[in-house]
């Protein structure tokens, strides 16, 4: 199972035109989220984007998305059901989520990971 998640900024005098401008930018900065058959993610991943550090972990099933602030909201939106994530360093949210499309973008499936050491 695989989603798509984007972070976009937009400035503007209105804010309907900011908000539009922003999701505009976020559609073209889309990324995959790859989710094992429990809704949640492979492996654990850590990523820094300017001085924030997010880590996250997959977690049992049940658990829920465990995490604060835009760390959340992203995984929220890749559709992440089951996962830990924590930020450190900085409380910036445009750089937590940042550093979380990072650390997402890391993440390989299992069956990927399987193919290219098969293939070497």
């Amino acid at each position: 199972m695989i989603n798509n998640v984007g972070v976009g900024v937009g400035k503007a005098k209105e804010v309907s035109e900011a908000i539009t401008k922003a999701a505009m930018n976020g559609h073209r900065n889309l990324v995959t989220v790859p989710l094992t058959k429990y809704s949640t993610l492979p492996h654990r991943a850590d990523a820094d984007f300017g001085a924030a550090r997010v880590m996250l972990r997959p977690a049992c099933p049940g658990s829920g998305a465990i995490a604060g602030g835009a760390v959340r909201v992203v995984l929220e939106m890749a559709g992440v059901e089951n996962a830990l994530g924590k930020q450190l360093r900085s409380k910036n949210p445009l750089n937590n989520a940042r550093a979380t499309i990072k650390a997402t973008q890391m993440m390989r499936q299992f069956k990927d990971v399987a193919t290219n050491v098969g293939s070497q």
